[in-house]
Protein backbone atom coordinates (compact mmCIF):
# COMPACT_ATOMS: atom_id res chain seq x y z
CA UNK A 1 0.00 0.00 0.00
CA UNK A 2 1.34 3.40 -0.99
CA UNK A 3 1.40 5.78 1.99
CA UNK A 4 1.10 9.48 1.17
CA UNK A 5 2.19 12.06 3.72
CA UNK A 6 -0.79 14.39 3.38
CA UNK A 7 0.05 16.25 6.57
CA UNK A 8 2.85 17.94 4.65
CA UNK A 9 0.25 20.22 3.05
CA UNK A 10 -2.02 20.76 6.05
CA UNK A 11 -1.02 23.64 8.27
CA UNK A 12 -2.62 25.65 11.02
CA UNK A 13 -3.37 28.47 8.59
CA UNK A 14 -4.90 26.24 5.93
CA UNK A 15 -4.41 23.62 3.28
CA UNK A 16 -2.42 24.34 0.14
CA UNK A 17 -4.05 23.59 -3.17
CA UNK A 18 -1.72 23.47 -6.18
CA UNK A 19 -3.14 25.57 -9.02
CA UNK A 20 -0.43 24.95 -11.60
CA UNK A 21 1.78 22.24 -13.01
CA UNK A 22 4.69 23.52 -10.93
CA UNK A 23 4.61 22.52 -7.26
CA UNK A 24 5.98 25.67 -5.66
CA UNK A 25 4.45 27.52 -2.73
CA UNK A 26 4.06 30.64 -4.89
CA UNK A 27 1.64 28.74 -7.17
CA UNK A 28 -0.60 27.50 -4.37
CA UNK A 29 -3.74 29.06 -2.96
CA UNK A 30 -4.37 28.51 0.75
CA UNK A 31 -7.81 27.35 1.78
CA UNK A 32 -8.61 27.62 5.50
CA UNK A 33 -8.91 24.21 7.16
CA UNK A 34 -11.40 25.68 9.62
CA UNK A 35 -13.80 26.45 6.76
CA UNK A 36 -16.78 24.12 7.05
CA UNK A 37 -16.57 23.05 3.40
CA UNK A 38 -12.80 22.53 3.40
CA UNK A 39 -12.94 20.67 6.74
CA UNK A 40 -15.55 18.25 5.38
CA UNK A 41 -13.76 17.82 2.03
CA UNK A 42 -10.54 16.90 3.84
CA UNK A 43 -11.77 14.76 6.73
CA UNK A 44 -15.10 13.27 5.56
CA UNK A 45 -13.81 11.68 2.35
CA UNK A 46 -13.45 7.91 2.30
CA UNK A 47 -10.01 8.18 0.72
CA UNK A 48 -8.86 10.43 3.59
CA UNK A 49 -9.78 8.06 6.42
CA UNK A 50 -6.17 8.10 7.59
CA UNK A 51 -6.40 11.86 8.18
CA UNK A 52 -9.65 11.52 10.13
CA UNK A 53 -8.17 8.73 12.23
CA UNK A 54 -5.12 10.88 13.03
CA UNK A 55 -7.33 13.83 13.98
CA UNK A 56 -9.59 11.75 16.23
CA UNK A 57 -6.66 9.93 17.87
CA UNK A 58 -5.08 13.30 18.70
CA UNK A 59 -8.34 14.67 20.14
CA UNK A 60 -9.65 11.56 21.91
CA UNK A 61 -6.24 10.19 23.00
CA UNK A 62 -7.19 6.63 21.96
CA UNK A 63 -6.03 4.23 19.29
CA UNK A 64 -8.55 3.87 16.50
CA UNK A 65 -8.40 0.48 14.84
CA UNK A 66 -11.41 0.90 12.57
CA UNK A 67 -13.52 3.75 11.30
CA UNK A 68 -16.57 3.99 9.08
CA UNK A 69 -17.71 7.36 7.83
CA UNK A 70 -21.50 7.59 7.96
CA UNK A 71 -24.19 9.77 6.41
CA UNK A 72 -24.09 13.02 8.43
CA UNK A 73 -27.76 13.91 7.90
CA UNK A 74 -30.06 13.86 10.90
CA UNK A 75 -33.59 12.90 9.80
CA UNK A 76 -36.46 15.26 10.53
CA UNK A 77 -37.83 15.01 14.02
CA UNK A 78 -41.57 14.30 14.04
CA UNK A 79 -42.11 16.54 17.05
CA UNK A 80 -40.57 19.77 15.79
CA UNK A 81 -39.77 18.98 12.12
CA UNK A 82 -36.11 19.87 12.67
CA UNK A 83 -33.47 18.27 10.52
CA UNK A 84 -29.74 18.75 10.74
CA UNK A 85 -26.43 17.89 9.16
CA UNK A 86 -23.41 16.98 11.22
CA UNK A 87 -19.97 18.00 9.97
CA UNK A 88 -18.67 14.43 10.27
CA UNK A 89 -20.37 11.34 11.67
CA UNK A 90 -18.32 8.18 12.06
CA UNK A 91 -18.37 4.85 13.85
CA UNK A 92 -15.10 3.86 15.50
CA UNK A 93 -13.65 0.73 17.13
CA UNK A 94 -16.33 -0.72 19.37
CA UNK A 95 -19.27 0.80 17.47
CA UNK A 96 -18.93 4.15 19.25
CA UNK A 97 -20.56 6.89 17.20
CA UNK A 98 -18.62 10.16 17.03
CA UNK A 99 -19.76 13.55 15.80
CA UNK A 100 -16.96 15.92 14.82
CA UNK A 101 -18.01 19.56 14.56
CA UNK A 102 -15.93 22.48 13.32
CA UNK A 103 -17.04 25.71 14.97
CA UNK A 104 -14.91 28.77 14.28
CA UNK A 105 -17.11 31.52 15.73
CA UNK A 106 -18.59 31.31 19.19
CA UNK A 107 -22.32 31.37 18.51
CA UNK A 108 -23.00 30.68 22.21
CA UNK A 109 -25.01 27.60 21.24
CA UNK A 110 -22.50 24.73 21.25
CA UNK A 111 -23.97 23.13 24.38
CA UNK A 112 -27.51 23.29 22.96
CA UNK A 113 -26.37 22.05 19.53
CA UNK A 114 -24.27 19.30 21.08
CA UNK A 115 -27.18 18.09 23.21
CA UNK A 116 -29.52 18.15 20.21
CA UNK A 117 -27.04 16.22 18.04
CA UNK A 118 -26.31 13.69 20.80
CA UNK A 119 -30.02 13.08 21.39
CA UNK A 120 -30.70 12.78 17.66
CA UNK A 121 -27.85 10.30 17.15
CA UNK A 122 -28.96 8.27 20.17
CA UNK A 123 -32.57 8.10 18.96
CA UNK A 124 -31.39 6.91 15.53
CA UNK A 125 -29.58 4.00 17.18
CA UNK A 126 -32.70 2.77 18.98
Amino acid sequence: MKKINRFAIIRKEGINIDKSKSNTLQNQEKLPLNSDIVFKRVFAKEENKDLLISLLEAILKIEIKSIEIKNPEIPRNLMDSKAGVLDIKAVINDNSVVDVEMQVNDEHNIEHRGSYYMTSISSEEI
